[in-house]
This record gives C-alpha cells, structure tokens and sequence, in this order.
C-alpha cells in the first residue's frame, strides 16, 4: 500500500521539546550577570549536556515555533552545557544584547537571519564584530540591513552568502563584497538591483554557486557568464511579472549566444533559465550536447513543446516545467516559494490526469508546501485544493490511497486558512468542504471542529441559494458538530453533566424534527457515537432520562443500518434498563422496540447468553400485562419479536421458556384473543403462534404441548379463514404428531382426527403473491418430511413451496444444505396422492430455477 509517512520521531521529539521548553526546566529561574548583560537564567531539570546536532536543532524549533525568547535563549549560553554552530534564527525576536551575548560565546559556523527587524544596520555591524571570524556561511535573505563588505572583518572566510531580496544590494555594494571576501564560493542575490556580470569582480574566477533569480544581471549580456569557468550552478530565471522590458529578438540573440557557446561554463552541472520565453530550441540542444555533466535544466514558464522536446531528447536530465507529470512534480519540489511557478505547475497538475493520484499519494506533501507558503495567492490554493481533494477523495465504492493523519491534520488546517481567506469564493468552499467531507478527514484528521463547523456555516448563510453547497454544507455540519461533542464525550468520560448535555447535543443534531429525514451522518460517526452512547449507559445506569436519551439515539434507523458497534453489549445494556424501569411506559416501549432491532444483529451464541431468565421473565411480565388488559400494541409485537429472536434455534432458552410458565402464557394469550372477527388481532395471534411454533420444533418438549386444550384450541385456528394463522397451526400439529405416542390417554380429538383435518387444511391453501414466512434453515422439515404421516409430509412440502416460489434466489441453497432434493426424491414414491403431487411441484420449482440460473450467469 502506497502511504505517506508521517514526520520523523526526531522531529516529533523536538517539536515537543519546542512546545513544553519550559516545563522541562526548573521553576525557579536565578538572575545572572554576563558583563554587561542581565538576563533571567534557565537551566533544564537534568545536568544536561546538549551535542551540537542536538543543539542546533532544538534552536532551530524553538525560532521555527517562535518560542525563542530572551528567557529560553539562556538555555544555551553557557558553551559548557552546549556546542551550537549553526544558529537558525529566521524571523528573529531575540533582544540585541541577548542575541550578541549568544554568538559570542560560541564558534559560529552558520547564521541565518533571514526576515529578521529586530535592529539597525548599525546594531548589526556590531553584532557581528562580537563574533568568531569562523562563520562560514551567512543568509541575510529579506532583511533591510546597509551592508558595508568592507567593514565586514568578522566574514572573511566566508564561503556562502545569501543577500536574496535585499534591496539595498546594487552593483557597487557586490564590487566592494568581492573585493573583501576571498573565498566566497557560493552565492544568493536573487531579487537586487545587480545590473553587470563585471561587479562580481575576482569572484567569477571562484564562485561555483550563482543564484540570481528575477535579477537583471543576466538580462545585458549573458554571454559574460564565460568568465565564470568553475560556476558548477547557475539560475538565471526570472519570473513572469517582473517590470524588465525585453526585446524579445534581441534577448534571443543574447542567449543563443551564451548557450552555443562550446567554452561556456565547461563545469556547469546545474542551469536554470524558467521564465526566459526567447530561448530557442536549437540552442538548448546545442547547450546540452557541449556539457555532459549537466543534471538539471529549468524550463518553468516556457514552451511546453521545447519542454517535451528536451524532455524526450535527455530523458535522464531533471527538467523542471510543466509539460509532463515529472515536470510538474520536479517544479514543485524546487520552487515552493514562487508563487507564479506554483500557479502554473498546480493548474497543470489537477488537469494532466485524473489517475495520478491513485498512484502517488505521496505527492500530497509536494502540494501541501505551496498551499501553506501562498495562503494569500487565490490561484495558488484553487490549483493546491483542487489536487488534495483528487488525491485524497473516494473515487466510485473505492477509498482513496491511505495518507497519515499526521498530513491528514495539516490538510484540514491549510483549508480552514483558505476558507477564512476566501469566504465570498463559492466554487473554491464548495472544493474546501468536499475535502473535509472524505473519509479519511472525518476518521483520521485532528483539527478545530468548532472552526471549522464556524466557517461551514458561514459558507451556508452565504450561499443558502445554491442548491449544492447547502446540501454539503449542512450534511457536513452535522457531522462537525457530531465530531465535535464526542470529543468532549471522550475526554470527560465520568462527567454526568458533560454526557447528559453532549448526548442531548447529539440527538438535536441527528434526530429529525416533524416529517423531515434524519440529517445524515457519515457511518464512521454513527459508529463513534453508538460505542459511546455504550460507555454512557454503562457509566450511568440509574440515570433513567439520560438512558432514554441514549436509547433514542441507538434506535435511529440510521444507527441501526450503517453504524458498527457491539450489538451484544447493546442488547444487554438496553435489557438491563428495561428490567431495572418496566414500570416506565417510555423506557418500556424504547427498550422493547429496541431490543427487536439489536437481536437480529446477534450470534447464535450471543442469543443464548442473552436469553437467561431475568430477562426472559422481564419479557413474559411485559406480555402478561398486555393479555390481561387485552392491549395488543407496538411493545407486545416487540415483546413477541425479542422472544422469537431469543427461542429461535435456541433449544436450551426454549426449555427455560416453557419451565417458566411460557407455554400456559401463549395458551393464555390465544384464549384471550381468540374472539371477534377473522381480522380482528391477527397480529397478536400471528405472533402467539410463531412463538408456538418455536417451541413446537424442540422434539423433548413436543409432548408437553400435547393437551386436550390445547389440541382443541390447534383444532379451531386450523380451519381459520386466515392463510397464515392456519399455515402456522398447522406447523404446530405436524411438528407435535411425531411425538404423539398412540398409547396416550384418549383426548376429545384423536390424533388420526386432528391429521384428517391438517390434510383438509392443506388442500384448501392456495400460494399466495407474497411471501409471509421466512426461514434461515430447512433443517426443522427434515423429519417432517421424512415420517409416515401424509399429512405432516402435506404441510411440509407446502411450507417449502410457499417459500421458494417467492424466493428461489434465496431459498436455493437452504435446499441443498440439508439435501431436500434428495429427501423429496424418495417421498414421491410414496402411494398418497396429495404428497406426490406437492413433490412434484417442488422438485419442478427447483429444475426449472436452474437453467434461468445458469443462464442469468452466462
């Protein structure tokens, strides 16, 4: 599987140590006294000695995070408790006395300054001669100091220098550098006023780095770049909306003379000539066959076909441009900082393919640089946004290519910043919150939800009109919102209020009011929600509103058909609460409906454990109040439902059903609601005899159905009007006749009667439309089938019928599991012509599913 990695545990570490610096040290901080400098002193709580490596970076998180102050700056004063050699100090905030104290007391070999205000030029000078002569490397990039070279003793052995958008930079200010730095060998002046090639003096006999990007040095005369016979790199690019006027024949002329030139350069590895639209192919071409050792060549902002071109001519040449996928990918990586680059390679990016990123999921953290570093630039985060959404987004059943929630986190940060940037860009919201909406964002991204749901919800108020956008932004609002309180769920576990009021949160958010459809919410928070609405009701379990919130939740039809949570703990829990508030008409009627709901989802092995006798018994005092106040309602079908999921294949529960006054109870119930019309509580007999039934396929308690009562009862619901209360009489006399010995005590009914009268019932039965049974095996019919009884043999083999002309599909393989085929072979032989004929229709039944089958398949 193709991943992106997350930050290294160095990193992590040190970006710990950056965020809780202080914690790290003793409380109590001691003044101290540095010549002329007083400062309050840390000292971290172990003797500590930091390695260099070591130290260097921890300063360099400490500036990147902005937690480099005076104070945690004294850390590293003391050089017996640390080496530091290269001091990153990029925007820095230290104090200039604080800062002078520091560089001098270590052997400065890397000093980056870069976008530092803190102080003067003149501060700087000496700042400077406060140091070591041993700085080898200096970076000034977009600060505002007056640089005088001359004055500059301190940086004599320098060797790189970076004075990268300095405006102060000019031709005479490089003249003089060149005359004081002896051995500076690489150099930044990218973006100054540096006009001639001349100014760089004895350095274009030495330098083997030079950067000037978006400087008019190269524009007069490139061809004076032959001087520069050890430049091993060379950028020369330009951007596309600089203010240099260019003839763009002439510029022609000038670069197809710098770059036929054979002796041009000879060393060069490195050439970066993006932006530079008059160079011709031609001269490349010429370029590339005199200098084999070149590596790289940048062509961003130019032709697309000289980019294919060259690209087919030197395919092991790194070319940074637009034309291609390793173009595009190979400018990102090199110009994070140019906006119009940026622009440029992620339009191409979202459009060149949309297969690439199933792919190159690692192409994430190429994209991220530019979407972080252009936070203003509006192209620049429509062309980022657009490409995160293609790489991390399903496409079609399929998930998208798993990134770590680490860049994860980064990416739903960078699109808040760019929906707090943009809020009146409608198509570019619309982008952002598809992008909070994937999968991998809800389940795996750590972010501000409040802000987030803030700026959804801004994004709605704005452009409610729009069809799309609302019904995105409120479908992920629901979900925020979700988010957000089962994250305060979680962290206040034991909190009564903190759960009362976030479950109470969550309901609003997920139950629908009136006629409308439940808010939809993503199966990975149904999921969330439903284990900790688990953890509440365990927490909380004499909390009878609390739990009958909990439950409303749980009952959702939502929760019940795409949230995965453990149903077995459910079903318990939501028995304990009924057992523990039967006499609680609400948490009677929610606990039972729901319960119905959770037994479907449970194991064989789970219905055994759950069928034990306190709650059997809590479901019979439920029923038995029913019957007697003659109340056939939603809970006693419920109630009837949980019994029938709990006594289904269960033969150990049936037993304790029937030893716990089960069967007298049914007896009961049938008495009771026997009267009235054929319509009249079909429902509540249906259920009395499914219930029957059940108990009925368990051969050691056949016999204890076998009464004059109750075979007299059997004897007239056998000839009810009503298909189904018949069928399922009928099932249980067929099952009772294999245990009805013929020595029995005689009974108002004999058992020959009572088969006569099954036969006459089966004969009446006509199929009907619609399937009104259903069975998850064929195994109670086995025996059916398979005694001497022509009437048993009758209903059986009607039963099967019924089922498999409704839904063979289904029903196919039930068939071949228990070998009915077989079975019914060998039962129409027998002499009775009822049996024969039912066997035959469904030995046809199957053979005729078979070639439809097997032609619905080819």
């Amino acid at each position: 599987m193709s991943t992106v990695s997350p930050a290294s545990l160095e990193e992590i570490c040190l970006s710990f140590i950056s965020a809780n610096i202080e914690d790290l040290c003793h409380k109590d901080v001691q003044g101290v006294q540095y010549g002329e400098v007083s400062c309050q002193k840390l000292s971290f709580i172990s003797p500590l000695f930091l390695h260099e490596h070591l130290a260097d970076n921890i300063m360099r998180c400490l500036s990147r995070d902005g937690n480099l102050t005076d104070r945690t700056a004294s850390l590293f004063v003391d050089p017996r408790r640390c080496r530091i050699r290269n001091f990153n100090l990029r925007k820095c905030q230290l104090s200039f006395s604080v800062l002078k104290l520091l560089l001098g007391k270590h052997r400065v070999e890397k000093l980056d300054l870069t976008e530092t205000k803190m102080f003067s030029s003149s501060l700087f000078f000496l700042l400077l001669n406060g140091m070591s002569s041993t700085v080898r490397e200096l970076n000034l990039s977009c600060t505002s100091f007056v640089l005088d070279f001359a004055a500059m003793k301190p940086l004599s052995c320098l060797t790189h220098l970076d004075v990268s958008h300095c405006t102060p930079i000019n031709d005479h200010l490089m003249s003089v550098a060149a005359q004081n730095m002896d051995r500076l060998q690489h150099i930044n002046v990218s973006n100054t006023a540096i006009r001639h090639v001349s100014s760089f003096g004895k350095l274009r006999g030495q330098l083997k780095t030079l950067i000037a990007f978006n400087t008019p040095v190269a524009w007069t005369k490139p061809a004076e770049f032959k001087d520069f016979t050890l430049l091993q790199k060379l950028d020369i690019s330009r951007s596309s909306d600089n203010d240099w006027h260019h003839d763009g024949t002439i510029e022609s002329i000038k670069f197809d003379e710098m770059l036929t030139d054979q002796c041009m350069m000879p060393n060069l590895v490195s050439l970066d000539i993006s932006g530079v639209s008059a160079v011709t192919a031609d001269a490349l071409q010429s370029f590339l066959s005199s200098h084999p050792k070149l590596e790289f060549l940048g062509l961003c902002l130019m032709s697309r076909n000289l980019q294919e071109q060259l690209e087919r001519i030197s395919p092991l040449l790194k070319i940074t441009g637009e034309a291609t996928e390793k173009q595009i990918l190979c400018s990102l990586q090199m110009y994070p900082d140019r906006a119009d680059y940026m622009r440029e390679a992620l339009k191409r990016l979202s459009c060149i393919n949309n297969h690439w990123t199933a792919r190159k999921p690692q192409i994430l953290k190429l994209v991220l640089t530019p979407l972080e570093k252009h936070l203003g630039d509006l192209h620049v985060q429509v062309g980022a946004i657009t490409c995160v959404l293609k790489i991390i987004r399903e496409k079609g059943g399929e998930a998208g290519p798993e990134v770590h929630p680490h860049l994860l986190s980064k990416v739903a940060s960078l699109v808040l910043s760019a929906m707090r940037t943009f809020p009146e860009k409608h198509q570019f919201l619309r982008i952002c919150m598809l992008i909070l909406q994937t999968q991998q964002i809800r389940e795996k991204a750590t972010f501000n939800y409040f802000e987030a749901s803030c700026l959804v919800m801004d994004a709605l108020c704005n452009f409610h009109g729009n069809q799309d956008t609302c019904q995105l932004a409120i479908k992920l609002c629901a979900n925020l919102c979700a988010k957000l309180l089962l994250t305060q769920m979680e962290k206040h576990p034991n909190d009564f209020n903190i759960q009362s009021a976030a479950i109470t949160c969550v309901g609003n958010i997920v139950i629908a009011r009136g006629k409308e459809a439940d808010p939809e919410v993503h199966p990975y928070f149904l999921s969330k929600l439903a284990s900790l609405v688990l953890s509440v009701m365990k927490t909380f379990p004499e909390k009878h509103l609390l739990l009958l919130k909990c439950m409303s939740i749980l009952g959702l039809k939502q929760v019940v058909t795409k949230a995965t949570f453990n149903y077995f703990e459910a079903s318990c829990l939501v028995m304990d609460a009924l057992c523990n508030f039967r006499g609680n008409q609400d948490i009677c009627q929610l606990a039972i409906q729901l319960c119905a709901n959770l037994c479907a989802k449970l194991t064989e092995e789970e219905k055994l454990a759950l069928g034990s006798e306190k709650n059997i018994m809590t479901m019979f005092n439920i029923i038995q109040e029913k019957i007697s106040a003659r109340q056939e309602d939603l809970t006693l079908s419920n109630a009837f439902t949980v019994l029938e999921k709990l006594t289904d294949e269960t033969p150990s529960t049936c037993s304790l059903f029937v030893e716990k006054g089960g069967f007298q109870l049914m007896v009961q119930g049938l008495k009771v609601f026997r009267e009235g019309s054929q319509e009249k509580n079909f429902g509540i007999k249906k259920d009395l005899l499914i219930e029957l039934n059940i108990i009925a396929e368990v051969p050691s308690l056949r016999h204890l159905l076998v009464t004059d009562e109750f075979m007299n009862l059997m004897g007239s619901l056998l000839d009810d009007g009503l298909l189904q209360l018949s069928y399922f009489c009928g099932g249980i006399l067929s099952n009772v006749m294999l245990e009805w010995s013929d020595d029995r005590e005689p009974m108002s009914h004999s058992k020959q009667y009572l088969l006569h009268r099954l036969e006459q019932a089966v004969n009446r039965w006509e199929f009907p439309a619609d399937q009104f049974v259903r069975y998850k095996s064929f195994r109670s019919f086995v025996p059916l089938l398979q005694c001497a009884m022509p009437a048993v043999q009758m209903w059986a083999l009607w039963g099967i019928i019924n089922v498999c002309t409704t839904n063979m599909q289904h029903y196919d393989p039930l068939l071949s599991d228990v070998e009915i085929p077989d079975i019914v072979q060998r039962v129409l032989k027998t002499s009775h012509n009822g049996v024969r004929e039912l066997a035959q229709k469904l030995l046809n039944t199957v053979v005729n599913f078979e070639p439809s089958q097997k032609k619905r398949k080819s």
